[in-house]
């Protein structure tokens, strides 16, 4: 980097040919842009890629529920963006290019979701409780409302035309909360969803279960339960 004096054209901001004319505290300096730049291809160079590629559709996933956004917001200490924390988090803990057991959709402690049992087929996901008492303590004044929401992960495609991976964030209808009996939430995905998802071999649902007030405003949240 050289710095310009005497330039009669005054100060250069930008490119200009080879070069990039930077103004710093006042002083106009000239800097060498770099040759054109091939990336390696190498098998840890195309894996390194291919995870922080991961990361990036995972967490705007979670980025795209309003609630899971509203719920990452809370946690917010640092004034990141809910996407750049949701990425950190799950960065690290993605194993062999794919989300593991350990990626989450919810932020921090949370309470134990207690579900029974998740599962799609034919373009549905079904997502069913166990007692929640035995889990889950409310202030039945403001949590009146449950829901549950997620991430679907496909991967394992059956034609080579198809992405290697692919997600969809859901939210369930809230319904009145009962914690003396099982609740089951059913969502039912968009047509041109269900037929994409028909063409990978591997589905794995990402889940978690939000109490909400009067106003359908996220009060608690569960861990992610992964299935």
């Amino acid at each position: 980097m050289a710095e310009l004096k005497g330039n009669v054209l005054g100060k250069i901001r930008g490119k200009l040919g080879t070069v990039s004319g930077r103004v710093r505290n006042g002083k106009n300096y000239l800097v060498s842009l770099p040759a054109s730049f091939n990336a390696a291809t190498d098998p840890q160079s195309l894996a390194r890629r291919e995870k922080f590629k991961l990361a990036v559709l995972f967490a705007k996933s979670v980025n795209a529920n309003s609630l899971l956004k509203t719920i990452w917001d809370k946690k917010n200490t640092n004034n990141a963006t809910v996407f750049n924390m949701v990425m950190q988090q799950n960065y690290k803990l993605l194993q062999n290019n794919s989300p593991s057991v350990n990626n989450i959709i919810t932020p921090g402690i949370g309470f134990n979701p207690n579900l029974a049992s998740v599962a799609y087929a034919d373009g549905d996901i079904s997502i069913t409780t166990n007692v929640l008492s035995e889990t889950l303590e409310i202030d039945p004044s403001v949590e009146t409302k449950l829901t549950a929401v997620g991430v679907i992960y496909a991967d394992d495609p059956s034609s080579g035309n198809l992405e290697l991976f692919d997600f969809y964030n859901f939210s369930a209808e809230p319904q009145d909360i009962v914690l003396d009996t099982v609740m089951t939430f059913t969502i039912s995905l968009a047509y041109a969803q269900r037929l994409r998802l028909e063409q990978y071999q591997t589905i794995k649902i990402y889940s978690a279960l939000i109490t909400l007030d009067d106003e359908l405003l996220p009060i608690q949240h569960s861990l992610t339960s992964v299935n």
